[in-house]
């Protein structure tokens, strides 16, 4: 048997329908899509050199001790171009808008999912499969509002507007989108129509079942104090915190698990 290695080289993951659709559930599969970010064909082949492969003792899959990386062994795969409009040099907002809306996510930098032409939203996959049904939500290592996992479940024409990005997640209409601003005793910010009115007409985006990840501090109140209860203050009537993860009996689960990226978190046995 060949030896299998597997290389995670990047920091977020994209979970897709963590429910069949109730109409087709003998037919239809889940779905889990993750995303090595930064991982194109460059450090591939470079993961491939670094496994040996080509040397004269691995020369071929044959060949004692010769590993094959896990992706070489699917049977389908695909190229995607994701530079941007405007750059051949492109971020994770257009590059992770291709992956999540195909040929129309490719907007110029810093753009997530939205055309910044007209402002229109541009439909997701995890919009799609919401329609058809399915449960959707989203994991990642990074800043659960860093652009990449961004590009799947919001729509901003910029991508550090992190905490609108959160608000886009646990808010389903533009007055919940509101009173996420204006609904903590703790805080004096106030939402502004002229200054804080990010979402596309009619309010556009996912309704997640799943957040995991870092990024808590976009989901505080401003000066709260504690992250968990700023999270429920903040949005009680749109967010069910399960922090156990065991009865899976909420409507949503959300777990934030670092101020900033979850990866020391995971590191240390914060998570599952």
């Amino acid at each position: 048997m060949v030896p299998t290695t597997t290389f995670w080289l990047g920091a977020a993951l994209l979970v897709a329908a963590g429910a069949q659709p109730v109409a087709a559930q003998a037919t239809n599969s889940n779905v889990i899509m993750y995303i090595g970010d930064g991982f194109g064909l460059a450090p591939k082949t470079a993961t491939r050199m670094a496994l040996g492969q080509g040397r004269d003792t691995k020369r071929f899959p044959s060949d004692a001790g010769f590993q094959v990386l896990s992706l070489d062994k699917l049977k389908y795969n695909a190229t995607v171009t994701t530079h941007s409009l405007n750059s051949w040099i492109t971020d994770s907002a257009p590059g992770a808008s291709v992956y999540a809306c195909g040929k129309p996510g490719k907007q110029d930098n810093e753009v997530i999912a939205l055309n910044a032409g007209s402002g229109a939203a541009i439909e997701t996959i995890l919009e799609a499969a919401k329609k058809q049904g399915y449960a959707v939500g989203l994991v990642s290592t990074a800043r659960i509002t860093h652009a990449t996992p961004a590009s799947f479940g919001s729509h901003i024409w910029y991508r550090d507007l992190e905490d609108y990005i959160a608000a886009q997640y646990i808010a389903s209409t533009q007055a919940q989108y509101e009173a996420i601003f204006n609904s903590s005793p703790t805080t004096s910010y106030r939402y502004q129509a002229n200054r804080d009115w990010v979402l596309p007409t009619p309010k556009a985006g996912v309704e997640l079942d799943v957040v995991l990840g870092g990024g808590a501090r976009h989901f505080l109140p401003r000066n709260a104090a504690s992250t968990y209860k700023a999270v429920v203050d903040a949005a009680e009537h749109h967010v069910q915190l399960h922090a156990g993860f065991g009865g899976g009996q909420h409507p949503v689960a959300v777990g934030l698990v670092a101020v900033g990226g979850s990866g020391a978190a995971v590191k240390n046995s914060f998570v599952l």
